[in-house]
């Protein structure tokens, strides 16, 4: 569900880092001339309940079929299950084809409360990145996003472009079944932060050479997950809120 009108109180962190770096609470709170917002909490859900597209929604389900559904007695979460072939199986979903990309004078953001089922047997991929390939088995070639490896139990932040990123991990420990907020936001300044619920982990000054910033380099918003073993596994997503300043 898009939304470019006002958006649920929840969505809305208590100290938005919005005001911080620069993206303005009013722009995420109305219509605004100066502010993209694509923001969905999932009370409702049109896209594909597996690999398809539909309700401005693509789900990639690489391997065996993967599953894209409602919970919706969590008031409102969209689960999404991968089959149960080690390293193989995964599902991504996608939106915003080729429509946001970093320019070091517009603000740019993306924010995402999420739970894993099993932290240190998923594979994960969240934020931008360039349409094309399974993020999960080949990186974008530009990018700016978070992503582990099935084992780990920290994110890995990459900013990326032409194949070469600039990287490090936050250091942070993933537990399975808890709620966590992911933002990524692009400032006044062209700096970009990784945040954890509300706390900043990392910074790419805007001087550094793998921004993707050259106006080829388009973006999608994707979240991903492939299954570490023999067995199912999910990722829960509460909610995603994008801000693309105009």
């Amino acid at each position: 569900m898009s939304r470019t009108g006002s958006l649920p109180d929840f969505l809305l962190s208590a100290s938005p880092v919005e005001l911080q770096y620069g993206i303005p609470d009013d722009a995420l709170l109305r219509k605004s001339a100066d502010f993209a917002v694509d923001a969905d909490n999932f009370l409702s859900y049109a896209g594909p309940a597996a690999g398809g597209a539909s309700g401005g929604y693509t789900v990639d389900d690489n391997g065996a079929a993967a599953t894209v559904a409602l919970q919706s007695a969590l008031g409102g979460r969209l689960r999404m299950t991968t089959a149960n072939n080690a390293n193989v199986d995964d599902c991504v979903i996608r939106r915003g084809v080729n429509q946001y990309l970093y320019q070091a004078a517009k603000r740019l953001g993306f924010r995402c409360r999420f739970l894993l089922e099993d932290v240190d047997l998923t594979q994960l991929f969240m934020g931008f990145g360039t349409s094309g390939a399974d993020p999960l088995d080949s990186l974008p070639s530009d990018g700016i996003f978070v992503s582990k490896v099935a084992t780990a139990t920290d994110l890995t932040y990459q900013v990326r472009q032409d194949g070469v990123s600039t990287s490090g991990t936050l250091g942070v420990t993933l537990a399975d079944g808890i709620n966590y907020v992911l933002e990524i936001v692009v400032g006044v300044d062209g700096t970009i932060r990784f945040l954890l619920d509300e706390v900043q982990y990392a910074t790419v000054a805007s001087t550094d050479t793998n921004i993707p910033n050259a106006a080829a380099d388009l973006m999608d918003w994707m979240i991903g997950i492939e299954t570490g073993a023999a067995a199912t596994k999910y990722i829960e997503i509460d909610s995603v809120r994008v801000v693309q300043e105009i």
